[in-house]
């Protein structure tokens, strides 16, 4: 025998493994990952902090966060933070620690890795079946989306607390994400939510089979007009700069295709574009319409330029414009 010992698994470290691994049957035959906590230990102390979970499709994702002084785990207001394309999930947090702390939140940043998630379309727009051949739309649960419903359940379990919802804030290709969870997720629980800056959208129509079909619009896809009137019901501000005004000839960000064009020249325009769609559609539906649009003076296509005015309208109910919208 040498001088060590053999080392025995506690039971609670055999549930910590085992909670990333449990395994379901998804719709198209693929096997999928219940999302469950590979560590937790960030969310109990006040300031920055991290937690790692594996997601339902398997990846091994990490979430940066800032728990403010004064978050309430009963019932204090859970915030997720969507980065952009970058990925630089550490540029908001930073951004984000301050709103967090004026109004007692706990803000959630997932890094959404290009090594898990390559493309942006693998981001923005995971919807479809990971099997080609089969052809289709992934089931609401298996969408990416969802997963921001997944550990709004593992952080209000592990909290302890009785929150009823969440809020969203995203930023470019993060708005992209927020505006699409809420259009393809069936009755999310999104207590209020900011899209800032999107490149471009899908619209809630499918009016016209040229410019609407998927992704933008929603002719051809798993959800249909009559299906948004929740989504049209929801505390939902579409954010824009007033400055973001680069073109797809000088922004390889800004999509030059037909169908984005046709949404505007600069995400200025699309924004506003998307704003008028949806207010005519929720109309034409006899819904009621609780987005607003609002425009930040002096702000280009920066998180960091339009956050503070996105908590403010988030978190103080029935607040005032900060800018003319």
């Amino acid at each position: 025998m040498s001088g060590t010992s053999a080392v025995v698994p506690t039971a609670a470290s055999l549930l910590l493994v085992l909670s990333g691994l449990v395994r379901c049957e998804a719709q198209d035959g693929h096997t999928t990952e219940r999302t469950g906590w590979i560590d937790d230990a960030g969310l109990f102390s006040a300031g920055f902090g991290q937690v790692t979970f594996v997601a339902r499709d398997g990846h091994h994702l990490t979430a940066r966060i800032y728990r403010s002084t004064g978050f309430d785990p009963a019932r204090g207001p859970i915030w997720f933070v969507m980065h952009g394309t970058t990925r630089d999930v550490e540029r908001y947090i930073r951004a984000a620690a301050p709103v967090a702390e004026r109004y007692d939140a706990l803000a959630i940043a997932i890094h959404f890795s290009k090594e898990a998630y390559p493309r942006t379309a693998d981001y923005t727009l995971g919807i479809e079946r990971s099997d080609r051949k089969s052809g289709g739309w992934r089931a609401p649960e298996d969408m990416l989306y969802a997963e921001i419903e997944h550990v709004f359940d593992l952080v209000r379990d592990s909290l302890g607390g009785h929150q009823t919802g969440y809020y969203l804030f995203g930023h470019s290709a993060g708005a992209q994400f927020t505006h699409r969870l809420l259009t393809f997720l069936p009755q999310p629980r999104v207590l209020g939510a900011v899209a800032a800056n999107a490149g471009w959208y899908t619209m809630p129509t499918n009016d016209d089979p040229r410019v609407h079909t998927m992704p933008y619009g929603l002719f051809g896809g798993p959800v249909q007009p009559r299906s948004l009137v929740g989504f049209f019901q929801t505390p939902f501000i579409i954010m824009l700069g007033d400055q973001d005004t680069t073109t797809s000839a000088d922004d390889n960000l800004v999509r030059g295709t037909p169908e984005g064009e046709a949404q505007g020249a600069n995400r200025l325009e699309r924004g506003r574009h998307y704003f008028a769609v949806a207010q005519a559609q929720a109309a034409a539906l006899h819904a009621r319409f609780s987005w607003r649009l609002e425009i930040v003076s002096g702000a280009a296509h920066d998180a960091a330029q339009v956050i503070q005015s996105a908590g403010f309208l988030t978190f103080v109910p029935g607040a005032e414009s900060c800018t003319g919208s």
